[in-house]
C-alpha cells in the first residue's frame, strides 16, 4: 500500500480468492474507511480472482460511495 497523486493505491497480488478475501480485507478495510478521496486496487499482479475476489471488490466499492469516494481498480 502506498500513495500515488492523491491516492491511496493497494497491491493485491497472487490469487484472490476466499482466502485472499480472508487475508486481504483487514488491510482494505481501514483503507475504504480512511479519508483518502480514491483509492486504486492495482490487480496487475493478481493471478486469479474468483467470486470471492468480485465481492472483495464490490465491499471496498460500497464502502468508498457511502462517503463519497472513489475506486478505482487497474
Amino acid at each position: 500500500m502506498y500513495e500515488s497523486d492523491g491516492s491511496v493505491v493497494v497491491e493485491l497480488r497472487g490469487e484472490i480468492d476466499l482466502v485472499g478475501f480472508q487475508q486481504a480485507a483487514p488491510v482494505l478495510d481501514p483503507v475504504t474507511a480512511s479519508s483518502a478521496e480514491t483509492v486504486v486496487i492495482d490487480l496487475t499482479h493478481a493471478t486469479f480472482v474468483d467470486c470471492s475476489g468480485l465481492a472483495l471488490l464490490m465491499r471496498a466499492r460500497r464502502r468508498l460511495a457511502s462517503r463519497g469516494a472513489a475506486l478505482r481498480v487497474v
